[in-house]
């Protein structure tokens, strides 16, 4: 899965990749996940593959075809497109008469292939190869259906055969079939029945290698994952009122006597009225003026 050399235009340079190449490669680097060793699987109705004839304590079932093979691209009649401008190319796209047909991407831009992918007469995905571990070699093969996607073959331990069969619907995994023990025959089976929890699975083995899942095997890994139920309290009955105990000696004794009722208090006299004060004596009054003597009187003779 090594580049086998820089595919360039007919002036001999290796063209910039566009921005819409640009955001398709991130857009796979984030997409690529770390391989990790998982088991994953559903109830295997119907395999393919051969019996095997060289063990015959095989269960009667057939045998898993358990090799990754790499599709042919011919990268050498592509067209490079260096995204990262060091002179090497990162996009490798190859085309036929219709359309293109391949393309190989080096997400990291250290000249290794990282994903393969293969298109149909419809221009839409059909095959997606990728390696994880940058040993030139894919670790999964996804599987396309009118550009969605519908399988995924994968290994998880690093032997170069598969061991990991995931099936899809609309986006998200149902069912998984694993070959834990690396022989060819799948002895796990995962059902994947939470659409809210993607991890969620019920599991169940086959322990005796019959090919068939064992009785009591089943394992809910999600069994306990659902919130306990939150208890109602009572709520507190209103208390009785209590009935203070007596003793016999109470209880014969006679009642004890009314207190009389209280004197009531006499009522208060009432004050004598306020006598009027004297009116107050006005200034005397004044004595008339004698009054002036006519003007024809004589004074009296001595």
């Amino acid at each position: 899965m090594v580049f086998p050399g820089p595919p360039k235009d007919c002036s001999g340079v290796i063209p910039r990749a566009s921005e819409a190449e640009m955001f398709e490669m991130t857009s796979l680097r984030d997409a690529t996940p770390t391989i990790v060793a998982i088991g994953l699987a559903f109830v295997m109705s119907g395999c393919s593959g051969d019996l095997d004839a060289d063990n015959p304590n095989a269960p009667a079932v057939a045998k898993r075809d358990t090799d990754l093979e790499h599709e042919p691209c011919d990268l050498e009649s592509g067209k490079g497109l260096d995204a990262n401008g060091d002179g090497r190319p990162d996009i490798v796209k190859v085309y036929d008469g219709s359309g293109e047909t391949c393309r190989a991407v080096d997400i990291n831009m250290d000249a290794i292939i990282d994903v393969f992918i293969y298109y149909d007469a419809d221009g839409k995905q059909r095959r997606r190869e990728s390696g994880f571990d940058r040993d030139n070699r894919p670790d999964e093969i996804a599987f396309f259906s009118g550009g969605v996607l519908v399988r995924k073959e994968r290994e998880t331990n690093n032997d170069e055969k598969i061991d990991t069969w995931s099936y899809f619907e609309g986006g998200r995994v149902v069912r998984e079939e694993r070959d834990s023990t690396g022989d060819g025959y799948v002895d796990q089976w995962w059902s994947f029945n939470r659409a809210d929890k993607p991890a969620c699975a019920v599991v169940v083995t086959d322990g005796d290698g019959d090919g068939k899942p064992d009785p009591d095997s089943e394992v809910d890994l999600c069994k306990d994952d659902s919130p306990a139920p939150v208890p109602t309290a009572p709520q507190p009955e209103a208390p009785e009122p209590e009935t203070p105990e007596t003793s016999d000696t109470e209880a014969d004794a006679p009642p004890a006597e009314a207190a009389p009722p209280a004197e009531a208090a006499p009522p208060a006299e009432a004050a004598p009225p306020a006598e009027a004060p004297p009116p107050a004596e006005g200034p005397p009054p004044a004595e008339a003026a004698p009054s002036a003597a006519p003007a024809d009187a004589k004074e009296p003779t001595p």
